[in-house]
């Protein structure tokens, strides 16, 4: 299943001014979605909605992430970290890249690319 994959203004501004280390794993997880969905990427990929039930401010998170379908998947940087299972999936890292998840379209739109923890998610302005 192939996807397109559409880069807000906001990350395409910030893209081109990555370190190569991070533009190249950030290409490679496009080429891989754009030819085979997120089907089979090596790192952790859930919705932005599953929010910690400890946040001070859960409502809001999950209501941002609803309201603009908003998925995250670990991309590998610093390095990839094995599940804790033994198990050869899904494995994390402690940096992220958030897109916007279209399932009836097979589309997403990259919108931001940070540090998992502390877990924050893009802004309204970063969707545009």
């Amino acid at each position: 299943m192939t996807f397109t994959v559409d880069l807000s203004e906001y990350f395409r501004k910030i893209y081109t001014g990555f370190p190569d280390r991070d533009f190249n794993l950030v290409a490679a997880f496009i080429s891989h979605v754009e030819n085979n969905g997120l089907t089979g990427w090596k790192g952790l990929t859930k919705s932005s909605a599953s929010v910690p039930l400890d946040y001070p401010d859960r409502e809001e998170r999950v209501a941002l992430a609803k309201e603009f379908n908003l998925w995250h998947s670990h991309i590998g940087f610093p390095l990839w970290v094995p599940p804790r299972d033994g198990s050869s999936y899904p494995y994390t890292s402690d940096w992220v890249i958030h897109y916007q998840r279209f399932p009836s379209q097979d589309r997403i739109r990259i919108v931001d690319y940070r540090h998992h923890d502390p877990f924050n998610l893009p802004t309204r302005d970063d969707m545009k």
